[in-house]
């Protein structure tokens, strides 16, 4: 498309309009058309000269507009008025006819005036330099959002209309900051909020399974993604919300009870919402695709339904799961991978012993290898550290201990220093007690401990310093540490010059942590210290499973082709960070209701509209954007019909 600059310098002067008064309201549709389609539209404007056929644009104010409607009918043929007393019936019709006519002459004739005004003056801002630079230094939302405001600043509020994309623009704003939102609405001409709620309602978001969601998925899967981006994870977690109940007559149904879509409504208040989410491995997309309002936490069986529809929904589409992310925290969580393993191997003996491989979840002929979320493990490890000390075989298989204690000194004996010959100047009293200030939950006061930096200085200080020789055990331990997260923590973004984040290769040595931290974790063990102290809390096994389960992702993604993978794919960072975005949806508005979260969880599905960072996350930025998008619902018709369905 030609640029403005050029389709201006075009344009041929026109005759002058000195002493002529321009319609600044009949230009207003003309200059919609350019902002928002370029230079082109303005050929698309119809001329009309007096009489309603086209004519030239060069003499704007050639029409000769004769006030016929002040003079009478009757006086302009010579008839006096007060003949029409004898007129019969048909002549009154005739002549009440005549004058209607008349006046929807009169009513062209002013209309085509003002649009040949329109015209002229479209023509003369495009001859202004600075509205061409202004136009087209515009990116176009700023477009769409002039183009609104310009189309619609002279209609009356009922007489407005708005595009798809404006009502999409004009939601993300209003649920982001509602205040703001009516404060432009007093400047601009914005989409009611009346309008925008109707908006939202035509969103088939329920709980349970988004079959709908399923149904544009199909259509992205077959038209835009290739084999390799069709490979993707399954991530999912609770959120928790707040306990209220709300009642919609409308639909005459009352929201914030226990509800999972299908078989489980019960009278209990929800106060958690699990949702599941599809995760591509090399295309950075994600996309919610189920939630189900809970008591406390879902329950195991749910969980198992929820995790084998979703798996069979996603192979029918052309979706292709490799692995299943979720966090380990949640006692519900291990329950239902531990019935999916036993699903598995039941399923076998009953194939006539057919072989399967440990570890992984076998739904009719697709395989799914179940992992903990590594940031999570990280975390949960350093808070048993807190309250008790490890005790892990070395290489020649004598018991070590690692103990929390001696990082504490380490700690100590570095605020001794000045503060430009401190070692360790971004160790902070909240690395050393998490619970102090609430950053037990923060993944980075864990991996920031349990680093090579740390290690390091243990190790110098246990050298014939201050510490005893013992604590050069806990130095190895949180060197093995660092390495083993880095090995499952890396393929995207800055891997900081560390060979462990790069992109998993055959040349890597990956796999050999892998092997190695796999033999460690499952020979630990924690030394009790008070009554309710385990000494193989969940965490170990937890960690022997996810590194078994990336060494299965290697070997099955080799066997498809690929020689490589990133490791932080398999992380549950996307859903953590959509989480972050609900959360701080209203600012304040920490832990929303169900109402709130379903309007929430719309209005989040507009396409990059605003950054995935949230600040003060507690996991690393993702990039990854929604393949659905609330646009998808709107403009093409969805099959509404499979809502209903169980």
């Amino acid at each position: 498309m030609q640029s403005y600059k050029t389709y201006a310098a075009r344009i041929k002067p026109s005759s002058s309009i000195q002493g002529r008064q321009i319609n600044v309201g009949a230009e207003q549709d003309g200059i919609t058309k350019f902002l928002c389609a370029g230079p082109s539209a303005l050929e698309s404007v119809p001329k009309i000269d007096s009489v309603g056929s086209n004519a030239s644009v060069r003499q704007p104010f050639d029409i000769s507009v004769t006030n016929t409607t002040s003079r009478k009918i009757l006086n302009r043929r010579g008839v006096k008025q007060r003949t029409t007393l004898n007129f019969t019936p048909k002549e009154k019709k005739l002549y009440n006819e005549a004058k209607r006519l008349q006046k929807e002459v009169g009513r062209l004739q002013n209309q085509a005036r003002k649009r040949r005004d329109a015209l002229y003056s479209i023509k003369k801002i495009l001859r202004n330099q600075g509205f061409v630079d202004f136009v087209e230094g515009l990116s176009p939302r700023q477009r769409r959002f002039f183009e609104n405001h310009i189309r619609n600043v002279n209609r009356k509020p009922k007489g407005r209309s708005f595009t798809l994309k404006q009502k999409a623009d004009a939601t993300a704003i209003w649920k982001r900051v509602p205040n703001t939102y009516k404060l432009l609405s007093t400047m601009f001409t914005l989409p009611t909020i009346d309008t925008l709620r109707a908006t939202l309602n035509r969103i088939p978001i329920e709980p349970g399974i988004n079959k709908p969601i399923f149904e544009v998925l199909r259509k992205q899967v077959v038209r835009k993604m290739g084999r390799r981006y069709r490979l993707c994870t399954l991530i999912f977690g609770e959120l928790p919300i707040e306990p209220h109940l709300d009642c919609l007559p409308s639909e005459d149904r009352v929201v914030g009870l226990e509800d999972d879509g299908a078989a489980i409504r019960t009278e209990k208040i929800a106060d958690h919402v699990c949702v599941f989410m599809l995760r591509g491995i090399f295309g950075r997309w994600k996309q919610p695709v189920a939630f189900a309002f809970c008591k406390n936490s879902m329950l195991a069986a749910n969980i198992v339904r929820f995790y084998t529809d979703i798996v069979k929904e996603a192979t029918a589409i052309g979706l292709n799961i490799i692995a299943s992310v979720c966090d380990q925290d949640a006692t519900n969580y291990s329950d239902a991978i531990d019935m999916l393993l036993q699903d598995t191997k039941r399923l076998a003996i009953l194939e006539n012993g057919k072989e399967i491989k440990e570890n992984v979840i076998r739904i009719g002929d697709h395989e799914v290898i179940p992992l903990f979320d590594p940031p999570h493990l990280l975390k949960s490890l350093r808070n048993n550290l807190l309250t008790k000390d490890l005790l892990y075989l070395d290489k020649a298989g004598v018991e070590r201990r690692v103990s929390w204690s001696f990082f504490e000194k380490v700690y100590e004996l570095d605020q001794t220093h000045p503060d430009k010959f401190k070692g360790m100047p971004q160790i902070t009293v909240d690395h050393v007690k998490p619970n102090l200030r609430g950053h037990k939950m923060k993944v980075r006061y864990a991996s920031q401990v349990l680093s090579r930096h740390v290690a390091a200085f243990i190790n110098a200080y246990s050298v014939g310093g201050p510490l005893p020789r013992d604590a050069r055990y806990t130095s190895d331990f949180f060197l093995f540490m660092n390495f083993v997260f880095d090995s499952v923590n890396g393929g995207f973004g800055y891997d900081g010059g560390k060979v462990s984040r790069k992109l998993l290769r055959l040349k890597h040595s990956h796999h050999t942590w892998w092997v190695k931290g796999k033999h460690m974790f499952g020979n630990m063990r924690f030394e009790p210290r008070n009554a309710g102290d385990q000494a193989n809390p969940p965490v170990l096994q937890g960690w022997c499973r996810t590194l078994n389960g990336f060494m299965i992702i290697d070997e099955t993604l080799k066997k498809l082709g690929y020689r490589f993978f990133p490791e932080k794919a398999f992380h549950q960072d996307p859903l953590e960070n959509f989480f972050d975005q609900l959360k701080r949806y209203r600012v304040r508005y920490i832990n929303p209701s169900c109402r709130a979260f379903v309007s929430f969880y719309k209005a989040l599905m507009m396409k990059n509209f605003w950054s995935y960072r949230c600040r003060g996350s507690n996991c690393e930025q993702d990039e990854d954007s929604f393949v659905v998008t609330i646009r998808d619902f709107l403009g093409p018709k969805i099959n509404r019909k499979c809502i209903e369905d169980p």
